[in-house]
């Protein structure tokens, strides 16, 4: 029922419509509204998948749904106080009342309580149902201080405690990252409170409806660009609106930023050129190889890679590729053929030319 509305958005800092995500918003409903036990979740997945995007949409869905309440914060965009409301004849009064409660944003997270109950005499909050999103959880974490744990105990207790105290039917908190350095620490705690759900790529064929309406048809563009960049929405985005549908610069760019990486790996841990390339090609012949090597945390620092939760918590569906492993995959296809390239030619120093003649051949 929910789902029908989601191609109806229109995207508002592109214009565009909202891609269809029926799969993802299905799988967090049954999850959402499967239990009233108190809970939280965890939503990650590679830089510019569309999380929060897809938090948005979802937000904007329950707006005729009275028992329903969603809430939106963007930790990301502090300046610009991005928070939104399922409700939005209410909108306003919100907002006025959240900045006269709270300095900044990341003040809400940890008081989630008194949002609530401050915001209980605006509506009804009896028997309903509240969700709220955190946007960019990390931010928490560099402005206070705060441990995960703290932050998972303290949504535990406040979940608790409001739909005690307001007789909620139920409540869940959602913190979203693409920090994947986090994401380790979140699953210490799965299963005690919270769970972890992961995010991907859309669909190949919702993608072409993304790269339509954003003027991309030439097939022979299209193929590369999916072979460099899989389905990465934001991407598609950036290589119209920033590079001007200059696939060369944009390919020049990720390559510039995978060498980065490696060489800052070799500066960490002084490591020679050789032992480099002989890692490489460990992982080239099983993916999973690179949670055993120390290039793994920078990888994960420079969202290089990405770990994979099990399959039965993927709100996306996940297809098989070479740069996917079980347990760990590259967050785009261009970093995996930056090595199999630096391989090929027996050296970290590759160009965009390199790159397509190794990938090419293959």
């Amino acid at each position: 029922m929910y789902s029908r509305k989601l191609s109806n958005y229109v995207i508002p800092e592109y214009g565009i419509k909202f891609i269809d995500r029926e799969t993802e918003f299905s799988k967090l409903i049954s999850w959402l509204f499967k239990s009233e036990i108190p809970w939280n979740f965890v939503i990650y997945g590679p830089w510019g998948c569309g999380k929060s995007e897809f938090a948005r949409v979802f937000t904007w869905v329950f707006e005729e749904q009275e028992n329903v309440h969603v809430f939106y914060i963007d930790l990301a965009r502090e300046k610009s106080g991005i928070i939104l409301y399922s409700k939005q004849n209410l909108r306003n009064e919100i907002l006025k009342l959240i900045k006269s409660i709270f300095g900044k944003l990341t003040d809400i997270v940890l008081n989630l309580y008194s949002l609530v109950k401050s915001l209980s005499h605006y509506f009804k909050v009896e028997n309903s149902q509240i969700i709220i999103f955190v946007d960019e959880v990390k931010k928490v974490i560099d402005v206070y201080g705060e441990s995960i744990e703290y932050l998972i105990t303290n949504a535990e207790s406040t979940i608790r405690e409001c739909k005690r105290e307001l007789n909620l039917k139920s409540m869940s908190i959602i913190f979203i990252t693409s920090e994947q350095t986090l994401i380790n620490q979140f699953l210490k705690y799965e299963g005690k409170s919270i769970t972890t759900l992961l995010m991907w790529h859309l669909p190949e064929k919702d993608f072409q409806l993304l790269l339509k309406s954003l003027g991309i048809e030439d097939g022979e563009t299209i193929e590369s660009f999916v072979r460099f960049f899989s389905t990465c929405p934001r991407i598609a985005i950036d290589f119209v609106r920033m590079y001007s549908k200059d696939l060369e610069l944009l390919i020049m760019d990720y390559i510039d930023k995978f060498t980065t990486s490696i060489f800052e790996y070799i500066r960490a841990f002084g490591k020679s050129k050789t032992e480099v390339l002989n890692e490489l090609k460990s992982i080239v012949e099983n993916i999973d190889n690179i949670l055993q090597l120390k290039i793994y945390d920078i990888f994960l620092k420079n969202n290089i890679i990405i770990p994979l939760v099990s399959k039965f918590k993927h709100i996306s569906q996940i297809s098989e590729y070479e740069w996917i492993g079980n347990k760990v995959a590259f967050q785009l296809p261009i970093y995996y053929y930056c090595i199999k390239t630096m391989i090929s030619r027996n050296t970290l120093d590759i160009t965009y030319r390199d790159l397509l003649n190794v990938t090419e051949s293959n």
